[in-house]
């Protein structure tokens, strides 16, 4: 089967999709991969990183929390590109100002990487986006995704809200309300 990676910690080899029996909501012909706020086979790819950890958790706090949803080509200069962007992104992150933690996740079958970040204020987390390697990730996005791809913020007064399934819910709720039309979709939800 074929294998995926997704590099965005280090360069980590995902197993295919097993024998699995497909979710009932593909048995009748909806699309989990468009329609989950999570794709069915999604799972965490890293720790949570980041230098504000304490013991490994994101400590109490107001924090600006980001979320990334890429659906990739299947191509596989597509996925040589995507590594090469990934590897060039991950030093800037262990070093950019303001942030406090970052996970990654991904789907096989859907064809989906996906990122959290916990930033300590939005001016960092908007200087993190526009810079170096992720600025120019992000202009050069048509390379690597096949369209649809969204990002989405928003204040947390707690730790508690800082989940994927929450993160998946803004973006899903981000990508509905604007039609999910292929151009990258930046937008504020604020969660007070």
């Amino acid at each position: 089967m074929k294998q995926l990676f997704f590099p965005l910690f280090a360069v980590i080899t995902l197993a295919a999709c097993g024998a699995t029996k497909p979710p009932a909501s593909v048995a009748s012909g909806t699309d989990p991969c468009a329609t989950s706020a999570l794709e069915p086979d999604f799972r965490v790819l890293s720790p949570w990183g980041g230098a504000g950890l304490v013991d490994g958790k994101v400590p109490p706090g107001n924090y600006v929390v980001a979320a990334t949803r890429i659906p990739l080509q299947e191509s596989a200069a597509a996925e040589q590109r995507f590594r090469e962007e990934m590897l060039g992104i991950m030093p800037m992150l262990d070093r950019a100002p303001g942030l406090v933690a970052y996970q990654t996740g991904a789907s096989d079958r859907c064809r989906v990487a996906r990122t959290i970040s916990v930033w300590r204020d939005d001016e960092s987390r908007r200087a993190f986006v526009g810079a170096g390697a992720h600025g120019e990730a992000v202009i050069h996005r048509d390379a690597v995704s096949r369209g649809g791809e969204t990002s989405v913020h928003w204040t947390e007064e707690g730790v508690a809200n800082i989940t994927w399934e929450n993160a998946a819910a803004h973006l899903l709720a981000t990508a509905n309300s604007e039609g999910g039309g292929g151009a990258l979709q930046s937008h504020d939800r604020n969660a007070n």
